[in-house]
């Protein structure tokens, strides 16, 4: 397969190598900024709005089918609990082109929440991220609640820049322009790319007497726990701690729960990704200071069309 690959198709998977999940990660760069701008502000309208990613997403596989719990595919993974990490990497590599010769880049869309328990407030985050085969990358993100913040990023892997604007109010955006900024600068502030988690799902972390299977008409879904002590949540913490004023803890959040589920379709690509979260900081805020429990819950669902459909990303006309 190699020997067919292009310059633009190494240099983009050499990027994208490593096994984190390639969903929306930057989301707590927005949503910790609540503890930067709340200590400025007190309690507005905005805090009353809700969140509509609290409540379960339909994984749209259809009727849950009994009896046998395993299923070999034309890929050669046996589909059962005890293959969860097996179909988690098949599914990555798909998503990352690392075993698809012509791969053709992904559009996902994410739905999510942050609700501050102790705080009483809540964060509605929708992003869109769009990556095509050369690694190009172009996101939106709106951040809405008690904090409002509205992001657009493009990232050319090629050339080595992040160009990136944001505003509380999202009719500025089309008045912005922004320079390019090196990918190593930007990781430097921001800890990951538009399309980079920070996390790893391995054999270190996945918590295997957690694991539960359902096989489904259209594909599978496997659910499952991470172990909260395993280091691969260092990068995480450490995002926390470097884009939040408000948060005192230099050690980073303690985590109580963290649980991920994700299903696959027929031909082992990735349907939908969702994370659930449960942790608490040290916030320290003109009107708050002790531990603030904070309840994350994301789902990140793909457009399963982009696997096979080339679809070019142009560089954005703020981009200067």
């Amino acid at each position: 397969m190699d020997q067919n690959v292009t310059t633009e198709e190494k240099e983009f998977r050499l990027l994208s190598k490593r096994k984190y999940i390639n969903i929306v990660a930057c989301f707590l760069i927005m949503v910790i900024a609540l503890f930067v701008v709340a200590n400025t502000m007190s309690s507005d309208e905005n805090s009353q709005i809700s969140a509509d990613a609290d409540s379960e997403v339909s994984d749209d596989l259809g009727d849950e089918i009994l009896g046998d719990n395993s299923t070999t595919e034309s890929n050669g993974i046996v589909y059962s609990k005890d293959t969860v990490l097996d179909a988690w990497n098949y599914a990555y590599n798909l998503y990352t082109g690392e075993i698809v010769n012509n791969y053709k880049g992904y559009l996902s869309k994410t739905n999510a929440s942050l609700n501050i328990v102790s705080l009483g407030y809540k964060q509605k985050i929708l992003f869109e991220t769009q990556m095509d085969s050369n690694g190009r990358v172009k996101q939106s993100n709106d951040v809405t609640g008690f904090v409002n913040r509205y992001t657009n990023t493009y990232v050319d892997s090629k050339a080595g820049n992040v160009y990136c604007i944001e505003s509380d109010k999202k009719s500025d955006l089309k008045n912005m322009t922004a320079s390019a900024v090196d990918i190593d600068t930007y990781k430097a502030s921001k800890i990951v790319l538009p399309n980079e988690m920070t996390y790893v799902i391995d054999e270190t972390n996945i918590m295997f007497d957690t694991v539960k299977f359902s096989k489904y008409s259209n594909g599978y879904k496997y659910t499952f726990k991470l172990n909260l002590d395993s280091p691969t949540l260092d990068n995480y913490k450490k995002m926390i701690v470097l884009n939040s004023e408000g948060f005192v803890n230099e050690v980073g959040p303690t985590f109580t729960s963290i649980e991920i589920s994700f299903t696959v379709n027929k031909q082992g690509y990735f349907k939908s990704i969702t994370r659930t979260e449960k942790y608490s900081v040290v916030a320290q805020l003109a009107f708050f200071k002790g531990n603030a429990n904070c309840e994350y819950v994301g789902v990140d669902t793909f457009d399963e069309s982009y696997y096979n459909v080339y679809k070019s990303i142009q560089k954005p006309d703020w981009c200067i």
